[in-house]
């Protein structure tokens, strides 16, 4: 049974943007704040925060300048408020020219109950990607708590993830006609690239997914979990 949500459109978009010494500054963020956080990949500082409706993940640079294609990623997901189980992903999106943002949001028009936002982002560092979770919007008071299953494999909610290093092998997730499961994370963020180039090219080849739901052994397949990249008429991008 799908959860049902309660939408809420905001009044407006705050999108505020900062300096720190030197370096280039990158503010990410959704719009509707919830309570903010920085991280730091290479010369680039990212701040971000989430947003409940429609959610969506905003990351933008301080500088003069755009960034080249490639340099900044966004994946935005929604989770349950209850449960932390997720809902919807995007999927991985990169920014695929010179710019100097990206507004990415997350399909949630099946929900009329309570969800909450939660995206991730992505900085390259001049070796890969630094990815790093926005926070909870609204604020998320459920208990987390990760389990081991027979292989050694971790399972549970991955709201609370601050990367993707952080999530569990296998993160619980509402799969296609509402059945309740476990999604593997490295199935979830398939397609992160390694490389700016790479990420351009992704973004020249996407389509929805679908990767397995598993019972928590890993093995069982009981479903599976849909990824829906946004419309291209739907992403905002940032230039200077």
């Amino acid at each position: 049974m799908k959860l049902k949500m309660k939408r809420i459109i905001p009044a407006g978009a705050v999108l505020v943007t900062f300096t720190i010494f030197s370096c280039i500054c990158v503010f990410a963020a959704t719009d509707y704040w919830g309570s903010s956080s920085s991280y730091s990949a290479g010369s680039y500082t990212a701040r971000h925060a989430s947003r409940y409706a429609q959610a969506r993940t905003v990351i933008n640079n301080d500088g003069s300048s755009n960034l080249p294609p490639g340099s900044m990623g966004v994946n935005p997901k929604a989770y349950s408020s209850s449960t932390g189980t997720l809902l919807e992903s995007g999927g991985w999106e990169y920014t695929d020219g010179s710019s100097a943002g990206y507004d990415v949001p997350v399909d949630v028009s099946d929900y009329s109950g309570y969800m909450y936002s939660q995206g991730m982002t992505a900085l390259w560092n001049g070796n890969g990607y630094t990815t790093k979770s926005t926070t909870a919007s609204p604020s998320a008071k459920f208990k987390s708590s990760t389990r081991m299953n027979s292989s050694g494999e971790t399972y549970g909610t991955a709201a609370k993830a601050r990367s993707i290093e952080e999530e569990p092998d296998l993160i619980l997730a509402e799969g296609v006609d509402g059945v309740e499961g476990y999604v593997r994370s490295s199935d979830l963020n398939a397609n992160i690239a390694k490389s700016p180039q790479e990420a351009v090219k992704i973004m020249k080849n996407k389509s929805p997914r679908f990767i397995p739901l598993y019972k928590s052994d890993g093995k069982t397949v009981i479903g599976k979990f849909k990824i829906t990249p946004p419309k291209a008429k739907d992403i905002k991008t940032i230039t200077n």
